[in-house]
């Protein structure tokens, strides 16, 4: 697969930490910017978050900031909203599974399924939700239905 996988992430403060974590497991160049050196924050309990943070990994990207109420930037995310990984790297994906799971918990556990992928979820110390996603290279066969009108 050719495409960059971007993931897009919003901390109450944890930006730096997290960003710093997923390198550990990923790898890649992490490049941090803080509200300070951007935008001048002068505000203590705001100058030190980061307001771009971006790990550049392979066909990885993630890309994340923290919280800051001036500029309307806030850090929930709808409950639907995930962070993905995919690939046929069984090897690959199976440690970030076990890694990215490390403090936090197994939502669902990495196992084939029925179309053939092996598929998981799990939510990461930090609280964000992972789907790991090892696409499967032979796909079943599955019996088609014909619907005769």
């Amino acid at each position: 697969m050719d495409t960059i996988q971007s993931i897009y992430l919003s901390f109450d403060g944890k930006a730096k930490e997290a960003m710093e974590y997923y390198q550990s497991i990923l790898g890649g160049t992490l490049r941090l910017q803080t509200y300070g050196e951007v935008m001048g924050e002068k505000d203590i309990q705001y100058k030190d978050r980061i307001i771009h943070a971006y790990l550049e990994h392979s066909k990885i990207l993630i890309i994340a900031r923290d919280a800051h109420p001036k500029y309307n930037i806030l850090a929930e995310a709808p409950e639907t909203t995930h962070a993905r990984i995919a690939s046929p790297d069984e090897t690959m994906l199976s440690y970030y599974f076990t890694k990215l799971s490390k403090g936090g918990r197994v939502d669902m556990p990495l196992s084939r399924q029925v179309w053939g992928d092996a598929y998981g979820m799990l939510t990461d110390k930090f609280g964000v939700p992972w789907i790991i996603n090892i696409f499967a290279t032979e796909v079943p066969t599955y019996r088609e239905k014909t619907h005769v009108a």
